[in-house]
């Protein structure tokens, strides 16, 4: 998921119920990044893909 506002559109499709902790959890991770506390890199495609998976089985699970 190459950008925040991916990362938060996903979220709201795996977890519709959970709207309002989605989007908190993403503004706090974006803010964090910003204050340099943790650095992101670009995941390779795979790992991409990867990611995106492991969220939608879990989603499914749930």
């Amino acid at each position: 998921i190459p950008t925040w506002n991916e990362l938060t559109l996903q979220l709201h499709r795996e977890y519709f119920k959970a709207h309002d902790s989605c989007q908190d959890s993403v503004e706090l991770m974006r803010q964090t990044q910003k204050q340099g506390l943790f650095q992101l890199q670009a995941a390779p495609d795979d790992d991409k893909r990867l990611l995106s998976v492991l969220i939608t089985n879990h989603a499914k699970k749930v």
